[in-house]
């Protein structure tokens, strides 16, 4: 898999510097091309034609050459982030390309413009954030990350912008040219866009906790849309200049709620359009990925056209299609799409750095010293007030409060990156200040990916925030959250209160009975009812066979491996065919997933209780696993004994309830022997029922 993710990664790359290269020749004469080439040879040397496109292919070639070896240097990874080997990186190809290498007119360097980082490498990255979006933990955080994404980006605005203009007006900004409040806040609004890319890359990394993780991506994935729209806003009112009336004001509050509305509502039609295309693909397995892909993208182009967000209506389709499209859609769909988008998104993360870094070569640039450090110094301050202050009204309101700690690492993972860039590139080459921005800008993101973004993995272990837990959620655990929702919903039922319980049982009863038989094929339902009896039948293997497995590392496993050690274990349990399964390795298990499942059950908590110290914990299981096995001897016994009453009695001899059986006169009465016997009774029904469907 890692393989072909590399694979990709080159191959999405060159056809991208071939596409680059075929717009450059647009311009050049077909004739001239003709007389250039005229005459039969073996080889000829075309370095001014393709030049560029070596070059750029080159250069992304030797990055995931120094991805590769960054992740071999020990403890490197640890406290430099990727991204900054990157920019690095982009910056020594950015003085190689200005000073080393000539290229002709007619094929230039490829260069880093707002339209290819809006409309070609920030779209894949939305994606493959929007697919993650769907999570739980995401929609109990949603009303958290509305208001840090809205109110907080609104907040860095005006605060920023007024404070720079209270300090042009106060004269301490030296020589600097000096700017009107407009401008002042057009700076700060493409200044106060925290970058998902930056954020995405260097969080990723840490593997924090999902509620501090979607607080922050989800946070700064948001902000764009809110600065993107800020931005457009107060850049036609500054074109307008004095021609600005009240109207045009109304007009700037309500653009705020269209332009993120629409975008929105736009995904969201184009993702069920995708979800009823899929169910029409059982035969045409293979169009799939390109009708999800093609659709998101479309949304994206079309929200655009209409002066919307795109961001947003990527967001709005990729949750739409991971809910309801990809149940209609095959595995090798889901996996195509999930990696390839995943793929896209490295590889437009890489070109992003790579760009930012030499434009620091390339570009013209103004240094004003005491600008700098007045946005450094408002944009760091700023953001910490905002964050600590919405922390504190959500804290009041939320049952869940974010801690101190939280709040800290969300202010200081504010990261800018190439979405300022990109916007203060926007800005019209008329604007005397327009290079004395961009250069205050690139110096803002090269503060917060270095300096912060090198540090912040620091603070996460200084602060010992709570880490990713990498074990997967079981299907019992899914049941139990449902059933919490279900029984806190009947409270506030029965209680007269209307909060998220009972409007969360409410969305699931319209979305079971109505938009799902609507969206979802039959197969699909199917499909997914297989998929949950293969998941709890997982489970009870675990559960089952759990304990013997993970003794067989051991000593257990030089007893299974002889002949007569499997004989005895056959003759242990009755039912030949679930020894098979597990001989055969049907159901592979790894000892490691087992120990994640076996972490708080019964059998664990035993061996933390009552396994004393200073016995070997393998004799102990063993003459637990040993009890065991007599105990389905005599379990097999009594089954032998009553089948054969039930066949010399007839019909009027009634069969025991085994699940009842008295348990007193055996030997061994620990929890781990008890969970055995009791899985011992319902494996041996389950299996009676599928061989009778079966049969």
């Amino acid at each position: 898999m890692y393989l072909m993710k590399n694979l990709l990664f080159l191959l999405f790359i060159t056809l991208y510097g071939v596409s680059v290269s075929a717009e450059r020749n647009e311009s050049t004469n077909v004739t001239e091309k003709i007389s250039e080439h005229h005459g039969i040879r073996l080889a000829s040397w075309r370095w001014d034609e393709y030049s560029s496109t070596i070059l750029f292919n080159l250069m992304i070639i030797l990055a995931a050459t120094f991805k590769i070896a960054f992740h071999q240097i020990p403890y490197l990874p640890k406290y430099i982030p990727e991204s900054c080997v990157l920019i690095i990186l982009g910056c020594l190809a950015g003085v190689i390309i200005k000073y080393c290498v000539h290229f002709s007119e007619t094929h230039p360097f490829p260069t880093f413009t707002s339209d290819l980082f809006f409309n070609v490498l920030l779209p894949p990255v939305i994606l493959d954030a929007a697919y993650s979006l769907y999570d739980r933990e995401f929609v109990s955080n949603l009303g958290s990350v509305m208001i840090f994404a809205i109110i907080g980006t609104l907040f860095n605005i005006f605060i920023v912008g007024g404070l720079l203009r209270g300090i042009f007006m106060v004269g301490l900004m030296g020589r600097t040219q000096e700017l009107s409040l407009l401008e002042c806040l057009t700076f700060a609004s493409l200044i106060s866009a925290v970058d998902p890319v930056a954020v995405l890359a260097i969080f990723e990394e840490i593997g924090v906790n999902l509620g501090l993780y979607f607080l922050v991506f989800g946070e700064s994935l948001l902000n764009d849309g809110v600065t993107i729209v800020i931005y457009n806003t107060v850049t036609a009112l500054d074109e307008k200049g004095s021609h600005v009336v009240g109207l045009d004001y109304v007009l700037a509050f309500l653009s705020f709620f269209t332009v993120a509305g629409g975008g929105f509502l736009i995904g969201i039609v184009f993702g069920i359009l995708s979800a009823i295309l899929l169910k029409f693909t059982q035969n045409s397995r293979v169009i799939e990925p390109i009708v999800v892909i093609s659709v998101a993208y479309f949304a994206f182009v079309l929200a655009e056209t209409f002066h919307w967000s795109g961001i947003m209506a990527l967001i709005g389709s990729g949750i739409v299609q991971k809910r309801y499209a990809f149940p209609n859609a095959s595995n090798s769909t889901r996996n195509t799409v999930k990696h390839g988008i995943r793929t896209l998104s490295s590889v437009s993360d890489a070109i992003i750095f790579l760009f930012l870094g030499t434009v620091v070569i390339s570009k013209k640039h103004d240094f004003q010293i005491y600008f700098i450090l007045w946005t450094l110094l408002l944009c760091f301050v700023i953001r910490f007030m905002g964050v600590f202050l919405l922390s504190w009204i959500i804290n009041m309101i939320k049952t869940k409060p974010i801690s101190l700690r939280e709040q800290f690492i969300m202010a200081y993972g504010g990261l800018r990156g190439a979405v300022g860039f990109s916007l203060a590139a926007l800005i019209s080459d008329q604007k005397p200040y327009k290079d004395m921005v961009i250069t205050t800008t690139i110096i803002v993101i090269f503060f917060t990916v270095f300096l912060q973004g090198s540090t912040i993995k620091l603070f996460v272990n200084l602060l010992h925030i709570k880490r990713k837990n990498d074990k997967n959620e079981s299907h019992s655990d899914v049941i139990n959250v449902k059933l919490v929702d279900q029984v806190m919903g009947g409270i506030e039922a029965i209680t007269g209160n209307v909060s998220k319980y009972r409007i969360i049982n409410l969305l699931e009863y319209i979305d079971t009975h109505y938009i799902k038989k609507f969206l979802l094929s039959h197969n699909s339902l199917i499909n997914m009812e297989h998929k949950l009896r293969d998941i709890s039948m997982d489970e009870h293997y675990a559960r089952l066979y759990g304990p013997t497995v993970l003794a067989s590392n051991s000593k257990f496993s030089t007893i299974c491996k002889e002949d007569t050690g499997l004989i005895n274990l056959k003759h242990s349990y009755s039912n030949e065919y679930l020894i098979n399964n597990l001989e055969d390795q049907e159901r592979k298990m790894s000892c490691q997933s087992l120990e994640k499942i076996f972490e708080d059950s019964p059998f664990e908590l035993y061996k933390r209780r009552f396994c004393r110290r200073d016995v070997n914990f393998d004799d102990h299981v063993l003459k637990q696993l040993d009890s065991s096995k007599r105990t389905a001897a005599r379990i097999k016994r009594r089954i032998m004994e009553d089948e054969a009453k039930k066949k010399f009695f007839g019909s009027d001899y009634k069969e025991l309830n085994y699940s009842k059986v008295c348990w007193k006169d055996l030997e061994s009465k620990t929890t781990a022997v008890d969970c055995i016997k009791r899985e011992y009774h319902n494996t041996r029904k389950r299996i009676k029922n599928i061989r009778m469907k079966t049969e």
